[in-house]
């Protein structure tokens, strides 16, 4: 059995990844509201569009439907104004 041996004042980082996708399209978990909707933009006006949203991670979430990879999120949903 191998000794371990801990130093003190170092610290470490690890990310564990318990779910994993590929080739999705993701979105700022900042722009997604509460409901699952997230506004686009469309010429000089906003649409709030609802999606289906997959795995989530701290900082973005997968969307499985509503939305196209041309499609521009607004990221601060709050500064909408309609």
């Amino acid at each position: 059995k191998p000794e371990i041996n801990f130093v003190s004042g170092i610290n470490g980082q690890a990310d564990i990844i318990t779910e994993q996708v590929n080739n999705v399209l993701v979105i700022p978990l900042e722009a997604l509201m509460d409901s699952d909707e997230v506004y686009i933009k469309k010429g000089e006006s906003y649409e709030k569009v609802k999606v289906e949203v997959g795995l989530r991670s701290d900082t973005e979430a997968e969307v499985k439907s509503g939305l196209s990879a041309s499609d521009q999120v607004v990221t601060n949903p709050e500064a909408v104004k309609i």
